[in-house]
């Protein structure tokens, strides 16, 4: 399979699929290390296909909690590949999809989907990671951003989240990260303007 995953296009999807089923879940390690290299394409351009099988694949790793961790890894470790690659461009999707709803996407095959705020009360340190870079990254800030925005207002997911503490730890890693800088300046800015319209009326 490891040649596969650095063949045709079709042969990487067939690997991702493959990543997907039972092998995949009996050793998730080497699954994603496969779904790297199938990432690994010299064309900056992700196929919609190769997209599809390889988040079937991840959706699938994620129905054990014992993959979770892993999982984030990974899709951490592609954002930070930078633009114009097929793995930051798989780790766009994945981000978008956990912030704006959640990953698997709602009718996307899959028994455990995760969300921002799910994954900042069970795994808050992979999460953090992940909140720091996404804002940091122009591809996913507005995705991130309008996902702290909802953890936030729901008091329940605000409490379980441990969401001043993320809003401390944010300000404290602000130094040379102008997303977090933007996302802190932004949020001040609104709690300022509705604090100021509440006065008013």
């Amino acid at each position: 399979m490891r040649r596969w995953s650095r063949a045709s296009t079709v042969l990487r999807c067939t690997v991702a699929e493959t990543c997907a089923g039972s092998y995949g879940l009996a050793r998730p390690t080497a699954a994603l290390k496969l779904l790297d290299t199938v990432l690994d394409g010299s064309s900056p351009e992700l196929d919609v296909k190769l997209r599809t099988a390889v988040s079937l694949a991840l959706g699938a790793l994620l129905t054990e909690e014992g993959n979770h961790l892993e999982v984030l890894e990974t899709v951490t470790r592609w954002l930070e590949t930078g633009r114009g690659t097929p793995r930051h461009t798989l780790a766009v999707h994945v981000v978008h999809s956990v912030s704006l709803s959640t990953f698997p996407q709602q009718g996307a095959p899959g028994v455990v989907r995760m969300s921002l705020a799910r994954i900042l009360e069970r795994h808050p340190a992979k999460g953090f990671a992940l909140v720091v870079l996404g804002l940091d990254d122009p591809a996913t800030y507005e995705a991130v951003a309008q996902g702290l925005g909802r953890v936030e207002a729901d008091p329940e997911t605000f409490q379980r989240t441990a969401f001043e503490q993320v809003l401390s730890e944010l300000s404290r890693s602000a130094r040379h990260r102008r997303g977090v800088i933007r996302f802190l300046l932004g949020r001040h800015r609104d709690h300022t303007n509705a604090m100021r319209g509440r006065g008013a009326s």
